[in-house]
C-alpha cells in the first residue's frame, strides 16, 4: 500500500510520533481512502504479512532507526517512538527486534482502520452539506458523478471533490468524507 512516490507522504516522513494517536494520524494522512478500504477487506494476519516489506519497512526506517547524524533530542524522540511502538518505557533497553515491533504496530493500525473507516456504513441523511465528518472531523466534500474530464480530475487531485463514478442512482450519496469514507445523502424533510 505505501508507495515511495506518494507526494503527500514526503512532508510526513520527518515526523517521528511519540504517541499511538500521532502515529495513526500520520499513517491516515499517507493512505488514500481506497487503500484503507482494501486493507480492511483483508484479515489482520493478511494485512500484517502483506505490509511487512512495505509499510513495516517504512516504519522501521523512519520511526525506529534514527539517522546517523541525529542529535540527542532526535535520538530521544526516536526512543519515545520505540517505547510507544513496543509499549515499554523510553529508558528501557531496546530488546525487541524491529521486525517484531513494526509487525505488532501494524496489527494495532489494522484494528484502528477497522474502527475508523466507514466505507460500508449507510449514507447519513442530511439537509445540507456537513462541514465536518461526525466520525473523524475531516472536511466533507461534494461527490461529483459522471465520466471525469480534465477539470474534474484536477479538482479531485486538489481535494476539492470526491469522484463518485459514472453511474448515479436515487440513493447515491451527495457528500463524502475523504478520510474515513462516511457518505451523506441530501434529503428533503417535510413539515407536516
Amino acid at each position: 500500500m505505501y508507495t515511495e512516490n506518494n507526494t503527500q507522504s514526503q512532508d510526513i516522513v520527518c515526523k517521528v510520533p511519540v504517541t499511538e494517536e500521532e502515529a495513526f494520524k500520520i499513517l491516515d494522512e499517507i493512505f488514500t481512502l481506497e487503500e484503507k478500504r482494501m486493507a480492511i477487506e483483508e484479515t489482520k494476519e493478511e494485512f500484517t504479512a502483506n505490509e511487512h516489506f512495505e509499510l513495516g519497512m517504512w516504519i522501521r526506517n523512519n520511526w525506529i532507526y534514527p539517522p546517523e547524524d541525529a542529535n540527542n533530542d532526535t535520538v530521544e524522540r526516536y526512543m519515545k517512538c520505540y517505547a510507544m511502538l513496543t509499549g515499554t518505557k523510553p529508558d528501557e533497553p531496546m530488546l525487541e527486534h524491529p521486525d517484531s515491533v513494526s509487525g505488532e504496530f501494524l496489527g494495532r493500525y489494522y484494528d484502528h482502520l477497522k474502527e475508523s473507516v466507514h466505507v460500508n456504513d449507510p449514507a447519513i441523511p442530511v439537509r445540507r452539506k456537513p462541514v465536518k465528518c461526525p466520525h473523524c472531523g475531516s472536511k466533507v466534500l461534494r461527490i461529483q458523478y459522471g465520466y471525469p474530464g480534465h477539470e474534474m480530475m484536477e479538482a479531485a487531485e486538489r481535494g476539492e471533490i470526491l469522484l463518485g463514478g459514472c453511474c448515479i442512482s436515487p440513493d447515491s450519496p451527495d457528500y463524502g468524507c475523504p478520510t474515513c469514507g462516511q457518505s451523506f445523502i441530501k434529503t428533503v424533510f417535510y413539515d407536516r
